[in-house]
């Protein structure tokens, strides 16, 4: 019996958490779907008008494009050697996407890393 009660009060608990979650989320005035999963406003801080769903996509796709070239070209360097190719191709990419807003190299890095951390192990022990 008691079971039952402290998962009800849990339940109420989680609805009234994510009822105040939505309630700032809208107080803020906030649309989820334009941040593009927080990547917008904290990890790039693009300009208000370059802050579209397609221009955030072409610039995670130039990365990621950078970051599957390095790894199949460059097997054998370190990681960190890596991450620098990485950086100076990203940078390239993105370069040609004619955007108004810098990107720093943290934000570049930290996208790099994301895409990494995606990508299948290459060091599988069979």
């Amino acid at each position: 019996m008691l079971e039952i009660i402290v998962q009800y009060i849990l339940l109420v608990a989680i609805v009234l958490g994510i009822s105040y979650f939505v309630y700032l989320l809208k107080e803020k005035d906030a649309k989820i779907k334009e941040d593009y999963y927080g990547i917008t406003a904290n990890i790039l801080k693009l300009e208000t008008e370059e802050t579209t769903e397609k221009t955030i996509k072409n610039i995670l796709r130039a990365i990621g494009e950078a970051v599957i070239f390095v790894e199949e070209n460059f097997k054998t360097d370190y990681n960190d050697v890596k991450e620098e190719k990485a950086l100076l191709i990203s940078k390239e990419l993105i370069e040609n996407l004619n955007l108004k807003s810098t990107i720093s190299d943290k934000a570049i890095k930290h996208i790099i890393k994301l895409i990494c951390a995606t990508l299948p192990a290459t060091n599988l022990i069979e």
